[in-house]
Parts: C-alpha cells; sequence; structure tokens
C-alpha cells in the first residue's frame, strides 16, 4: 500500500463519521503526530550527536 492509497483510505473512512467520531479521530491524530515528531527530533539529535562524536 502507497502513502496515498492509505491517505485515502483514511479520507473516506473520516467521511463515514459524525462530526462528534469526526473531532475526536482528529484529536487522537493531532496528538499522535505531535509524539512521532518529538520522536523524530530525538532521532535526529542522537545522529547527529554520534556524527559529531565519530569525527
Amino acid at each position: 500500500m502507497t502513502a496515498k492509497q492509505g491517505i485515502d483510505i483514511v479520507e473516506s473512512i473520516k467521511l463515514q463519521m459524525n462530526d462528534s467520531e469526526r473531532a475526536k479521530f482528529e484529536k487522537l491524530m493531532s496528538a499522535n503526530t505531535k509524539n512521532l515528531n518529538i520522536k523524530i527530533e530525538r532521532c535526529l539529535a542522537k545522529l547527529s550527536l554520534k556524527k559529531n562524536y565519530n569525527k
């Protein structure tokens, strides 16, 4: 499955939700995205430290 296909599936599911369900879903996805971004930033920082240490 491509990222585009995954996005299309999620969008079609969201269209079937009522407003309350959609709001809960969006809030959950926003929190997950923030957590993922933090994890990515930490990994990049560790890689940067490792790279600088190995010079």
